[in-house]
């Protein structure tokens, strides 16, 4: 008898420690975390606060479940950033970290794709020709190198400066545009691929697509008239029919939410109206999502946002990039996606215990094999640095 009672004992101990450590951990789980979107763009944080497409239906009282959204205008330094998530562009990134140095703070540190990403594509999946050169490099040529055309694509390779953004340019241009670029600044160019009609985002975590979501439309084909998946209603993105052109005889009133300016030529024909006889191919997503996985693989990538273009019927899918998680477009993902996003960004952040003593982004440094397959930390262009440095000098 005292031996069951003893085991009776035992039973209710272990039943009481249960409901005490699941009390616990629900405790710890309703506690939300934090996002910290440090932009002046104030859509970046509704956006990561409320998943834009009709699949978001699920998206309880007008925020991500378990989540904080803190916005900060980028217009001082973000302070109290603790241990959290954060999205934040390149270059507010540059002007934070070298307020943070002055204040003997750590910087902050993120990982991203590799820089040097084009060399390591398959041509299928690069389909064009592709250079990265340095300002240095290009300020000695006569002519573009074979194969880029005489208009090729120029951008910054590693981040972004104002008046330097991606667009085609022949040399003369582009040795113009970077002539005050330092000159071990690296610069991406990509030869024109002519007939592009869809472009989508994917989102890939840990090698696998966790989501996708179409992005813009060229209308016409090749067109620089193009519509965003932001100009169209969640319930109006893909089209009943396969052809992603089909036009209605009348066009429907605008999409309230639609703020990007319309193609010239439905200006003019129907100012009050907006893109309702555009839609996406929705089979293009499984294609970009397949596409998005082989490029990690092959580039060694682990987590990125990459844009991938769509041409003519039965043409193989171009990757157009491969970008750090933390300073991508929040695209109009479903719950589940936008989740996805956000923990991905919370894994970009490195922290000094975690921070490799030497890495491979300068895009000259040799790298192992094991370096190689994973991303490595975000070392912004010396061209950023000289830009942005001082953007908080005064605090």
């Amino acid at each position: 008898m005292n031996a069951v009672r003893k085991a009776t004992v035992r039973d209710i101990t272990a039943h009481d420690a249960t409901v005490r450590n699941d009390a616990i951990r629900t405790a710890v789980d309703s506690i939300p975390k934090t996002l910290h979107v440090i932009s002046p763009l104030g859509w970046i944080a509704e956006a990561f606060a409320i998943p834009q497409d009709s699949a978001a239906a699920d998206c309880a009282a007008g925020h991500i479940l378990g989540w904080r959204i803190v916005q900060h205008s980028a217009l001082e330094p973000a302070r109290d950033l603790a241990d959290d998530a954060i999205w934040i562009a390149p270059e507010a990134l540059v002007s934070l970290n070298a307020w943070r140095e002055r204040q003997d703070l750590e910087p902050l540190m993120f990982r991203a794709p590799r820089p040097d990403w084009p060399d390591l594509l398959p041509s299928d999946l690069s389909g064009r020709s592709m250079l990265i050169g340095t300002v240095a490099e290009i300020a000695a040529w006569h002519e573009f190198p074979a194969g880029l055309g005489p208009q090729p694509w120029s951008q910054l390779c590693n981040g972004r400066v104002a008046g330097f953004n991606a667009a085609r340019r022949d040399l003369d241009a582009v040795q113009s545009v970077v002539s005050d670029a330092p000159a071990e600044s690296n610069i991406m160019l990509s030869e024109h691929m002519p007939g592009i009609s869809e472009e989508w985002n994917v989102l890939v975590r840990h090698g696998v697509a966790a989501a996708a979501s179409p992005y813009c439309l060229h209308t016409p084909p090749d067109s620089h008239a193009i519509v965003t998946v932001f100009d169209l209603p969640a319930d109006g993105l893909y089209g009943t029919s396969e052809s992603a052109y089909s036009q209605p005889d009348h066009p429907q009133l605008a999409y309230p939410q639609s703020t990007h300016p319309q193609p010239e030529s439905l200006q003019s024909a129907h100012p009050q109206f907006a893109y309702t006889q555009w839609h996406f191919h929705q089979r293009y997503r499984a294609i970009a999502a397949q596409a998005a996985e082989r490029a990690a693989a092959a580039t060694g990538t682990s987590d990125a946002s990459m844009l991938i273009a769509f041409r003519a019927e039965g043409d193989a899918p171009i990757i157009l990039e491969i970008d750090p998680v933390w300073c991508s477009t929040p695209y109009p993902y479903d719950t589940q996606g936008m989740h996805a996003f956000i923990e991905s960004i919370t894994e970009a952040r490195m922290f000094p215990s975690a921070r490799l003593v030497s890495h491979p982004h300068a895009l000259d440094a040799p790298a192992t094999r094991q370096q190689q397959d994973s991303d490595s930390p975000f070392i912004p262009d010396p061209w950023m640095v000289a830009r942005y440095a001082n953007r908080y000098r005064s605090y």
